[in-house]
């Protein structure tokens, strides 16, 4: 993805997530630590074959916590950059995707499965 957006990168380069933010951030490391471990686990418990009820509570619990600390822990400034950011990527790949899934159906088709 870098090779193939490096020249949209340099063009937007001022302030973005991507070539880092000025300034030091008021988040300690154990925050931001914090935060990405939820998220992994959040992924981890909905992989579990366990109880759904125990399953529900738990993924509730860590999304509550994660928003919390994204409402709560991080500038509101930050969230917005950072959801801009998310939705910059998200137009760039998806068409990629489409056009890639689109790609392997019609491979799934012409080539003959072995049995």
């Amino acid at each position: 993805m870098a090779a193939l957006f490096r020249e949209h990168d340099r063009k937007n380069v001022n302030g973005a997530f991507a070539a880092g933010m000025s300034g030091d951030l008021p988040y300690s490391n154990f925050t931001i630590l914090g935060f990405f471990l939820l998220q992994l686990a959040i992924l981890v418990v909905f992989g579990l074959s366990i109880d759904p009820t125990l399953k529900a509570v738990l993924i509730i619990a860590m999304i509550a916590a994660v928003l919390g600390i994204a409402f709560f822990k991080f500038q509101k400034e930050h969230n917005l950059e950072w959801l801009r950011e998310t939705w910059d990527l998200t137009k760039k790949i998806l068409p990629y995707l489409f056009v890639g899934v689109f790609i392997a159906g019609i491979i799934e088709v012409v080539i003959p499965k072995r049995s």
